[in-house]
């Protein structure tokens, strides 16, 4: 699933932006920002030092379901604040790739 969202932290006045590229449940209860926000909330919690109670909030932008897709070249990481890949586990032993501000993150 492809997810564009916008986020806000605490602490931070503007909205931040961010994409998801990877698998996510089709019985999500709370809704897909809630599921969403499930997924980048470690990343954020670290990033930005938050403590595990901190209100993150995310507004979905659109989100694209199919099993196999091109998601966009590499330079997209640098349209994003968070720019989160989780890949199925590869040959080399790497699920994901995450982007911060376009620098690569690992949490």
């Amino acid at each position: 699933m492809i997810i564009t969202f916008i986020y806000t932290v605490p602490n931070c006045l503007t909205p931040l932006y961010g994409k998801y590229v990877g698998y996510v449940t089709d019985d999500y209860e709370d809704g897909l920002d809630m599921e969403v926000m499930r997924l980048i909330f470690p990343i954020l919690q670290q990033y930005y030092t938050l403590s595990k109670d901190a209100t993150v909030t995310v507004g979905i932008l659109s989100h694209y379901r199919k099993d196999s897709i091109d998601y966009c070249s590499e330079n997209e990481k640098n349209a994003f604040t968070l720019l989160y890949c989780k890949w199925p586990l590869t040959m080399d032993g790497k699920s994901s790739e995450i982007f911060m501000n376009g620098k690569p993150y690992t949490v």
